[in-house]
């Protein structure tokens, strides 16, 4: 019982870690220089849209506007990293405790009932030997551990990188949609959703 509440507690913290970077802020606000250019970039289009020096600042906008967005994740995937490596350690220290006091509790109880015979499968296992049982499966926890956690840290890592990825994907697609929206409005239909431009293919 005392392994499974164990076990459930470090799920729980698990768990409400990844809700706190689920429902975390993102810092996405761009650079001065990024918002300048797109000014530019609107009075460029409005006097010259079809021109080599129109492309040119549409073209850096656009790599700028994508290696700015893609930092805000970056940033955000690293900090979640640290925050997984403080619980982890956390998990550390709350397992080597655990681990002392079960196997103080363990060797108290050997040393008050002796040995118990193996658990046989042609019979009814005595209250004893459940006993004796659920402490070989805490050890094999206690020994094992890391593995077991480490495989938990993993996955729900995996979990927030494909969920940031995924995310990231939505957002550079919606800051497209409204990017050509606007410079359809500026310079018309030429360069709006269905163009061909440089944005259009990014």
């Amino acid at each position: 019982l005392r392994i499974k509440e164990f076990k459930r507690s470090h799920a729980l913290q698990r768990v409400q870690l990844e809700l706190a970077f689920e429902t975390a802020p993102r810092d996405s606000r761009y650079s001065n220089g990024l918002i300048d250019m797109m000014r530019k970039e609107e009075l460029v289009i409005a006097k010259e849209p079809n021109s080599a020096a129109t492309k040119s600042v549409s073209q850096k906008v656009d790599e700028s506007l994508r290696a700015e967005t893609r930092g805000f994740f970056s940033k955000s995937v690293q900090k979640n990293i640290k925050r997984w490596a403080v619980l982890k350690d956390k998990f550390d220290q709350e397992t080597k405790q655990f681990t002392r006091e079960l196997m103080i509790e363990a060797r108290s109880h050997s040393n008050a009932k002796g040995s118990t015979a193996p658990l046989r499968n042609n019979r009814t296992p005595t209250p004893e030997e459940l006993d004796e049982e659920a402490d070989r499966l805490e050890c094999d926890y206690n020994k094992n551990w890391y593995k077991y956690e480490n495989f938990n840290l993993q996955e729900a890592f995996q979990s927030q990188n494909n969920r940031i990825e995924n995310d990231w994907g939505a957002h550079e697609r919606t800051l497209e949609e409204e990017f050509l929206a606007r410079r359809e409005k500026v310079a018309g239909p030429q360069y709006g959703r269905g163009a061909s431009g440089t944005a259009a293919s990014a």
